[in-house]
């Protein structure tokens, strides 16, 4: 596998392109770490990091994006950016960031020969270490995981945030937990075999959106009450 970026130029420059950190828009960087990366399952971004989930280990880098500034292309390629291996020879599918970016999750499979049975971790962002000595949530089918943003649940402006909470997929089903306590506080389970493989949350953070394996897309409205209701 290989991890490229891009840096992509909002001010639609002519003469000039905008840089940051010695990447000119419209380059390719490699994103690269000391060990050969596996099969990329997903990525997850801050303003200053990268994380990949890959089918050989988790990964980390912290990008040196100083402010802007405008500079004509230099020649030749970039150099590469070099990352961190957060853990290695194991199985991550999946990464989601949280919205205040203080903290990240993951999904791992420490069991090669059980690929199904997965534990869902929490990490700090600022560390790039484990939180706890306990996954928050450990069984089988975990295929997809999501925050909402930081604004969520109908929260009206003013008012005090609730707690950041995740939403994670496992089997044809999916439950919001509470990452400080590890509690559920919200859970819909279907009567079917379709297991979830994606989530996504409304930029309101009301509406969670899960596509499925029988090609369906399942809208829940989670807004007004602790229970993950089906919208027609």
């Amino acid at each position: 596998g290989r991890v490229d970026l891009w840096l992509l130029d909002p001010g639609g420059l002519s003469e000039s392109r905008t840089s940051v950190g010695g990447i000119v828009a419209g380059e390719r960087v490699e994103l690269a770490v000391d060990v050969a990366i596996g099969h990329v399952r997903a990525i997850a971004t801050t303003y200053r990091q990268v994380i990949v989930a890959a089918d050989n280990g988790l990964f980390l880098w912290d990008l040196p994006f100083p402010r802007p500034t405008v500079q004509r292309p230099r020649l030749g390629p970039p150099p590469a950016i070099r990352g961190r291996v957060l853990a290695s020879a194991r199985k991550f599918s999946s990464v989601a960031v949280s919205a205040d970016q203080v903290t990240f999750a993951a999904v791992e499979h420490p069991d090669p020969l059980a690929t199904a049975r997965a534990q869902v971790w929490l990490w700090k962002l600022d560390t790039a270490a484990r939180i706890g000595t306990q996954p928050l949530l450990e069984t089988d089918g975990v295929r997809a995981i999501a925050f909402p943003p930081l604004r969520y649940f109908g929260i009206p402006q003013g008012e005090k945030p609730r707690p950041t909470l995740l939403a994670i997929a496992v089997g044809p089903g999916v439950r919001v937990v509470n990452p400080a306590t590890g509690e559920t506080v919200a859970s819909q389970v279907r009567d079917d075999d379709a297991p979830i493989y994606s989530l996504a949350f409304s930029p309101g953070g009301g509406v969670l959106a899960a596509g499925n394996d029988a090609g369906e897309i399942r809208v829940w409205d989670v807004a007004l009450e602790p229970k993950l209701g089906l919208l027609p």
